[in-house]
């Protein structure tokens, strides 16, 4: 179903318990049992759904054969050659494709994949999204995506569209604020499937974009005792800060969010740039 902008700010609905439950429990897309790098977001927006539409993937269709799915599930994306889609918008998935091709590329240098208005490299960026590169069963780099908050929304500048949920408290929870409200057992609900995810699973770079603090103590409550170095990149001086390796070999690595405006073309080079000194891709 195709929106219209002023469509599309004006869903609503309200979250069945089971809904509730269902989304409580879905961690992210990807094959992430057995994923080489996996991004560490906010919270899922809906793509080119519509809210109820993407409400009923998430519950419904995307549960289909898993049988523990309270324990957590995921989507896995086909990888489809020589599909034709619309290529989204969304600055964070462009560069996150490029960061994927770069480091897939060992014979030219990684900023050879961050050059403004380089028309051929766009064409390869967008045909890898056209192909469901990210997230998918696609040879090469196995790439996952997580999600801290539950509750998907088609921009964080826009108010949630649940009528029977309360925004403040809800985001105040995901957020650590100590006032216990009902979301409170959300927030841990979330840190226990995380936390037991990662206990399981090998994901050797976990790369997690925006809401720094947030972050850096969802990651403490996951591994007890974990440290971060913070690491000035030289040409962007954007702070990222990397852990200790924890879990099954998991190293995590916490920056500004991964678009124009905050980490920037400059910065995400320079990431990737580190990425590929210092970890085996």
């Amino acid at each position: 179903m195709k929106l219209s902008r002023e469509d599309s700010s004006n869903e609503v609905m309200a979250l069945s318990e089971d809904q509730q439950q269902s989304l409580l429990s879905f961690i992210g897309y990807g094959d992430i049992g057995n994923v080489d790098i996996a991004f560490f977001m906010n919270e899922g927006g809906l793509g080119q759904q519509s809210l109820e539409d993407n409400i009923e993937l998430i519950c419904n269709q995307y549960k289909v054969g898993s049988k523990k799915w309270k324990d957590g599930y995921w989507k896995t994306d086909e990888w489809l050659p020589g599909n034709i889609r619309k290529v989204p918008i969304s600055p964070f998935l462009k560069l996150s494709s490029r960061m994927i091709l770069a480091l897939e590329d060992r014979e030219k240098p990684v900023e050879n994949w961050f050059k403004k208005g380089d028309r051929e490299t766009e064409e390869i960026v967008k045909k890898f999204m056209m192909e469901n590169g990210l997230y998918s069963n696609r040879p090469g780099i196995k790439s996952g995506l997580f999600d801290w908050r539950p509750l998907p929304r088609r921009s964080e500048k826009e108010p949630l569209p649940y009528t029977n949920v309360d925004q403040k408290k809800y985001l105040d929870a995901f957020s650590f604020k100590r006032a216990e409200t009902p979301y409170s057992e959300w927030g841990d609900q979330r840190v226990r499937l995380f936390k037991n995810h990662f206990t399981e699973n090998e994901v050797p770079i976990l790369l997690s974009f925006g809401a720094i603090s947030t972050k850096l103590k969802l990651f403490k409550h996951i591994w007890a005792g974990l440290q971060f170095e913070e690491i000035t990149l030289k040409e962007s001086k954007k702070t990222i800060y990397v852990s200790t390796r924890v879990g099954k070999n998991t190293t995590v690595i916490a920056c500004q969010f991964l678009d124009y405006q905050n980490l920037g073309y400059t910065g995400a080079r320079e990431l990737t740039e580190y990425i590929r000194r210092n970890f085996a891709v």
